[in-house]
């Protein structure tokens, strides 16, 4: 029996890890991302594979089909049929862009993980039945009904929501969230976004991280930068292009934090419960088993 296939929409670090570390199980991994992502982490994430063509975590690389027919992996006509099976058989990720999603209604998809339900929604029409799995932060629970909830927030940060033990969720208690160290600045206007920082670069107060066209953007808090987008890219006000890490500490920014991958290990847990359960015991199909038995 071949493979599983789990697709993952977003490549942000929760995504990335999610991907990690499925991938490592042995599931076929299928990333989707926006044509033009704007990830301000991306010298850690996959979605840099937007523009690059390849990213590589860990030993595990995520190829677009563009790339693999600019290194000669695959022929120029090759369909993205082809491509993901190709990815699959090399050990690979394959990632799709948004414009690409049509295709996902031939594919053979077990797994739906929802890691952006924004690029969720506008792609839902293309994706075959599967099983979903949401996180509970994300407003993704309406969408995973039947289907299986991580917990992202306290108290049960890390716990899966499994659709057939009546779990009622807890929402978190706000009074005693932990301290939020990390800063996003946004840009006041409409612009060519150049770098004068990068990423794990340290900052003092009003000192010059980036430029919006001749606009100089000056750091709101001293700390070490966290994220930030690549020079040349053409944003819109209010986008989200630098983040600052202003707990005092240093760190290293360029690998996905410990929660990530926490949360990712949950979502295994999810699908190797949905994927090792035969299917006459499994607690959902119960009533239906009995139904054929009479």
């Amino acid at each position: 029996m071949g493979a599983e296939t789990v697709l993952i929409t977003g490549c942000s670090d929760l995504g990335t890890a999610c991907a990690l570390r499925l991938f490592r199980a042995g599931f076929r991994i299928i990333l989707i991302e926006y044509d033009r992502p704007l990830d301000i982490y991306h010298t850690r994430t996959f979605g840099a594979a937007a523009y690059s063509g390849c990213k590589t975590i860990e030993k595990i690389t995520a190829r677009t089909i563009a790339n693999a027919v600019e290194i000669g992996n695959i022929e120029p006509e090759a369909s993205l049929h082809h491509f993901i099976s190709f990815q699959s058989a090399n050990r690979e990720i394959s990632l799709l862009s948004q414009s690409d999603s049509s295709i996902l209604s031939e594919i053979n998809i077990d797994y739906t993980l929802i890691a952006n339900p924004e690029l969720y929604k506008s792609i839902k029409e293309n994706l075959p039945e599967s099983k979903l799995i949401g996180f509970s932060s994300l407003q993704s629970l309406m969408d995973c009904r039947g289907g299986y909830i991580v917990s992202d927030e306290a108290p049960y940060f890390g716990r899966v929501i499994y659709p057939f033990l009546d779990d009622e969720f807890i929402k978190p208690d706000t009074k005693n969230r932990r301290k939020e160290t990390l800063l996003q600045v946004k840009a006041p206007i409409e612009g060519v976004f150049t770098a004068s920082k990068t990423v794990s670069d340290r900052v003092n107060k009003k000192e010059e991280i980036g430029k919006i066209g001749d606009m100089p953007i000056l750091a709101p808090v001293d700390g070490q930068i966290s994220g930030m987008l690549n020079s040349g890219i053409i944003i819109t006000a209010e986008t989200v292009f630098a983040e600052i890490d202003f707990s005092g500490g240093v760190k290293d920014v360029n690998i996905i934090s410990k929660e990530n991958f926490c949360l990712a290990g949950a979502v295994l847990e999810a699908v190797l419960y949905e994927s090792r359960m035969p299917r006459r015991h499994h607690p959902i199909n119960r009533d239906a088993s009995k139904d054929t038995k009479k």
